[in-house]
């Protein structure tokens, strides 16, 4: 994902982890696993392997939470 700014952790920076994004899933036959998080600044990815065999119908949600602009304004 991109922000408009470079972001880090809300509470002392820092680099963002999984437990500052809240991801659910509904419908379909896959359910979520473990999410991991990598990038820096701006760009983001947040991958998340999907247990059982996703159907199509799934729907992801995903939430940032405690997370704040590199430059705490």
């Amino acid at each position: 994902m991109s922000f408009s700014e470079a972001v880090q952790a809300a509470s002392g920076g820092g680099a963002l982890d999984a437990s500052m994004f809240v991801i659910s899933i509904s419908g379909g036959t896959a359910t979520k696993g473990t999410p991991t998080v990598s990038g820096s600044g701006s760009v983001w990815t947040v991958d998340l392997d999907l247990q059982g065999t996703a159907d199509g119908s799934e729907q992801l949600t995903l939430d940032v939470v405690r997370i704040g602009d590199a430059a705490r304004k």
